[in-house]
């Protein structure tokens, strides 16, 4: 399947973060001071923001879409789904499902809420996101092995400070590993936009969403977003 719109430009806007922060004499850089590591610490927290939410933000418009165009039978699922006593419909249960004016929008509602919570790429963060979806893991076992590693070092990147976090790659390698799991993200998204398109019947309506580093860069005086 070709990348839509939507998510066409991760990659791009991944580089354009590394770009914005790097110098291009940093790109050939071979050792690390004190500057250089915590450029590199930006690079790596700010590239897992923009893939975190682009891969969340797809999540999120699967359920749109199924929440618009739901399969035969899935409101009878997903009543089994959010009953915690199958055997003896719960008046809690249904009480909630009704404040929720049905039991798929609560049930999509909650789903919902674990995307809310979601902080990160790693393996069990995914999961959590794409399972719930019936996204297959096996065909994607690579790129979330990718998105993994990298949200680990964004994790040292973003709780010490660089001289704790000991980061020994250089910029080049930083923005290779950054492309990568954009890269990476962008397959995942595809497998969401698929399963977005199968709903629709074929139409992929939603518009592009305004990214996290666009939104920074509007923010930034124009003489530092023109450097």
């Amino acid at each position: 399947m070709s990348p839509t719109v939507t998510h066409l430009a991760l990659t791009a806007r991944v580089a354009a973060i590394a770009s914005s922060i790097f110098d291009p004499a940093d790109l050939s850089a071979i050792s690390l001071d004190d500057r250089l590591r915590t450029r590199c610490a930006a690079v790596l927290v700010l590239s897992h923001a923009e893939i975190e939410e682009a891969i969340e933000t797809a999540c999120i418009a699967t359920v749109d879409a199924l929440e618009d165009h739901p399969p035969v039978g899935f409101a009878f699922l997903a009543w089994g789904l959010s009953a915690s006593q199958i055997g003896k419909p719960n008046q809690a249960d249904h009480n909630k499902q009704k404040k929720a004016e049905g039991t798929v929008k609560y049930l999509l509602s909650t789903y919902r809420g674990v995307v809310a919570s979601s902080h990160g790429i790693r393996e069990a963060n995914l999961q959590r996101l794409l399972l719930p979806l019936g996204i297959k893991l096996a065909p994607l076992s690579l790129d979330i092995a990718t998105l993994d590693n990298f949200g680990h070092e964004r994790g040292d990147a973003a709780h010490l400070s660089p001289l704790k976090a000991r980061l020994q790659d250089a910029p080049s390698v930083i923005e290779s590993k950054a492309r990568g799991a954009a890269l990476a993200a962008e397959r995942v998204i595809d497998e969401l936009e698929a399963l977005q398109t199968s709903l629709r019947g074929g139409l992929n309506l939603r518009p592009p969403q305004a990214t996290l580093f666009s939104r920074i860069r509007a923010l930034l005086p124009f003489s530092i977003q023109s450097q």
